[in-house]
């Protein structure tokens, strides 16, 4: 295991630890059988995984990874292995993204909710409201 991953586990137990104001916390228990088992999470650092064509590397340890976001177009930062109530096990990876500009709006406009027009807007426009339930009555 390395050394991050432990680093940022006892991290995590001082930041509950503080949290919760306790000096001991309740782990759950370790039995499979049991709905209230513990599940498994194991962090990382940056430095602990490297990221390239589909796969994370852990330490001598290659994961396929199915990568629905382009993954390669971002800087990883931390991440961690998380377990399923089922056993499965998932990588959550926080990246580096790109800040876009909020657009600043030029005009305000006002909307009124009603029962007869859905809504109605400061500047005029009417919206209908959708008379499903009239096939009922």
């Amino acid at each position: 295991m390395h050394s991050q991953t432990i680093q940022a586990v006892t991290e995590e137990l001082v930041t509950r630890r503080k949290q919760f104001k306790k000096a001991k916390l309740k782990w759950r228990v370790s039995n499979k059988k049991s709905a209230r088992r513990s599940l498994g999470w194991i962090p990382f650092k940056k430095v602990a995984i490297k990221y390239a064509d589909g796969y994370i590397q852990y330490g001598k340890h290659q994961f396929k990874l199915w990568d629905s976001y382009g993954l390669s177009k971002y800087t990883v930062k931390t991440g961690s292995f998380v377990e399923d109530s089922r056993g499965r096990w998932y990588v959550c990876l926080v990246v580096d993204s790109i800040k876009t500009e909020k657009t600043t709006a030029k005009t305000s406009i006002g909307i009124d909710l009603g029962l007869k027009d859905l809504a109605t807007c400061s500047d005029g426009v009417k919206l209908k409201a959708p008379k499903i339930y009239r096939q009922y009555e």
